[in-house]
């Protein structure tokens, strides 16, 4: 399986190399039958957070008074200072093929705090969330949480609270009868 995350301390910075979202010839025999694509992309974000987090958690414990900088970067696009760190290392064509279709350049070098609060958005305003793709980071299955009370009740014609009173089965059918499914 490909890898997901992982974090590398140096005296000098810390980064967190962020793998590559599968093809969908890649998914694996979980992904498809527990949903598709969708279960596993939602894996794959809860995934890319919880490894921002980790990261800048270890920046502030393990250096308390002045926490050394945290930075992202992209599997198969890494940039040199990053690959030096390793005895030996194989640069991956296809890897980077797939990060750079995904919006991302050679040798990219993102701020963690930064990256991670994007991923963390909790409002959206109702157009992002019915147009495709939806913002990076975004649980496809619970759309309706990222919207603004007042747009609650405008996109769905209900409050929050009367919406979790509904039955499973009619919040979803409301869900994708308003194009929130």
């Amino acid at each position: 399986h490909q890898p997901c995350h992982n974090h590398r301390a140096s005296p000098a910075s810390n980064r967190n190399r962020a793998g590559w979202w599968a093809e969908e010839r890649e998914l694996g025999e979980d992904e498809e039958s527990v949903g598709g694509p969708a279960v596993g992309e939602v894996r794959w974000q809860a995934e890319r957070r919880a490894a921002m987090h980790t990261t800048l958690e270890y920046c502030s414990l393990h250096h308390a008074k002045r926490p050394p900088s945290a930075h992202l970067v992209w599997a198969g696009l890494e940039p040199l200072d990053f690959t030096n760190l390793f005895p030996a290392w194989t640069d991956r064509d296809d890897i980077a093929e797939i990060n750079i279709r995904d919006g991302h350049k050679p040798g990219e070098v993102l701020p963690v705090q930064a990256e991670l609060e994007r991923l963390t958005v909790s409002v959206y305003p109702p157009a992002q969330l019915l147009q495709r793709p939806l913002p990076e980071g975004v649980d496809p299955t619970r759309l309706e949480e990222y919207l603004a009370p007042h747009h609650f009740k405008e996109v769905l014609g209900l409050s929050k609270e009367e919406f979790s009173e509904l039955p499973a089965w009619k919040q979803n059918k409301l869900k994708q009868e308003k194009g929130l499914f």
